[in-house]
């Protein structure tokens, strides 16, 4: 069963620790992929079924999300790697939310902030899934694992991006947003589509997968090279 997300204290957590707890929600949600697969052997598409593919690429994303914040904010204020090796804190960055304005300002202004701001307002903060706002911060936050961070999150630059546009035209979903969902299908197998959802299920051809199969399992992994 997928538990509840809630957004917790990050102080106190290790890289390892968010990668194991989104690997776990991802796994929780190809569960219900695949039940949802089991129950529709021939696949065919209503408002209950949208719906609930929806949910999960939607949960998906957030979780996907709440773990690059994660990332970056446990490197600024002190962690360290599955290797052991310590991550120490920014001098500057002195609380979550220290870390959080830090974030809102890179992502503004695309330079190194001041670190004299507080930020409490969770509907400031940036899109912290979204690949080029996430590198944009951690450049100028500059965390001291910098490097493998900005590395890592590169090799999931397209799948991480992928999702999001297909998320996106679920939550806005409108021509202009279904036009970018068309723009990636080259990279897939694909057939014709009505509604956003009805991406999910387009062939990644290497792996042979659905995109949502994939997708998840690329992340999952990609989580595992940002916390080496």
């Amino acid at each position: 069963m997928l538990r509840a997300s809630g957004r917790k204290s990050l102080t106190a957590m290790t890289l390892t620790a968010s990668a194991t707890e989104l690997s776990e929600i991802l796994h929780a949600l190809l569960g219900h992929f695949d039940e949802f697969l089991v129950r529709n052997p021939v696949l065919s598409f209503d408002v209950p079924a949208e719906c609930f593919l929806e949910g999960l690429l939607s949960r998906a994303w957030q979780a996907w999300g709440e773990f690059c914040r994660a990332c970056v904010i446990k490197s600024c204020l002190g962690t360290s790697r599955r290797s052991g090796a310590l991550v120490p804190r920014i001098h500057q960055a002195l609380s979550e939310n220290h870390v959080s304005a830090a974030a809102i300002f890179a992502k503004r202004h695309g330079r190194t902030p001041t670190w004299a701001e507080e930020n409490s307002n969770l509907r400031l903060e940036p899109t912290w899934g979204d690949p080029d706002i996430l590198s944009r911060i951690i450049i100028n936050l500059n965390p001291s694992n910098s490097r493998q961070l900005l590395a890592s999150f590169s090799n999931s630059h397209a799948i991480s991006k992928n999702v999001q546009t297909i998320r996106n035209g679920c939550a806005h979903n409108h021509h202009q947003n279904m036009s970018e969902i068309l723009g990636i299908r080259s990279s897939y197998i694909v057939q014709p589509i009505t509604h956003p959802t009805h991406a999910l299920f387009w062939i990644e051809p290497n792996s042979n997968e659905y995109f949502f199969k994939y997708a998840v399992q690329a992340l999952i992994s990609a989580s595992n090279d940002v916390i080496l």
